[in-house]
């Protein structure tokens, strides 16, 4: 898709496809009618005091749900800076980073010279977005439990951040081609055998994990249909009687 700059950070050009506005804007209203039912999730599991009401009636909804979305690009841009600062560390020079459908993509024009360096800048990018989590979870249980108007939308925030910034570390370590754990996964083949034959295995490592997950992901949804045809059965066993 179509692509436009939108500015530079440390000296890096940003780039933005045009599916990354409908996918914010899509983040964003999801985020505005689930607003309510958050807070209260949040709510149960940190022991905040959030006002469900009050976050999810008239426009302060939307309100959160644009400010968490722009969020989550800055989040990403986090993690893809990651990569870049572990490049430069080595000498590599960074053309861009691009915000895409599936998130972003740092570009490194030159490939790492030793598998060592591979790793480092593949963890770079989780270990920036962990940091980033664990930054949020502090600031989240120094303000904890809330109580304004202000504090409520600062703590709903910081959840946000720390559920996206450790969902971004954790999806990205599934080893799995071109994921930053596969890359991890490839650089520590290539220690002791060569780069050609650690790609192969790693694409075959990456098959066997997409195998398995596509697997659980149809079992899980195999349970949810039965679950729900039992469910129909018994409610139209209870009204039969």
């Amino acid at each position: 898709m179509r692509q436009f700059r939108v500015g530079r950070v440390a000296d890096i050009p940003l780039r933005m496809d045009v599916s990354v506005v409908v996918v914010s804007a899509a983040i964003a209203a999801m985020v505005a009618v689930l607003a309510g039912d958050w807070a209260e999730i949040l709510n149960l599991s940190a022991g905040t005091d959030l006002d469900s009401e009050r976050l999810g009636v008239g426009m302060f909804p939307w309100l959160l749900g644009v400010v968490t979305a722009v969020l989550l690009l800055a989040s990403v841009l986090g993690h893809e800076l990651g990569h870049c600062l572990a490049a430069r560390r080595y000498g590599l020079p960074v053309e861009s980073v691009t915000f895409w459908l599936f998130g972003g993509a740092a570009r490194i024009q030159t490939a790492p010279a030793t598998w060592r360096q591979e790793a480092v800048i593949s963890l770079a990018g989780p270990a920036a977005s962990l940091c980033s989590g664990l930054a949020a979870t502090v600031a989240f249980l120094a303000l904890a439990p809330g109580g304004t108007a202000l504090a409520d939308s600062v703590l709903f925030v910081l959840g946000y951040l720390i559920v996206m910034n450790s969902g971004l570390a954790v999806v990205n370590m599934l080893p799995v081609v071109p994921m930053d754990g596969g890359q991890t996964v490839r650089a520590v083949l290539a220690r002791s055998r060569p780069y050609a034959e650690a790609t192969k295995l790693t694409a075959v490592i990456s098959v066997g994990v997409a195998s398995a997950l596509a697997l659980v992901g149809v079992a899980l949804s195999l349970y949810v249909l039965v679950g729900f045809a039992l469910l129909m059965w018994l409610t139209v066993l209870v009204e039969s009687r």
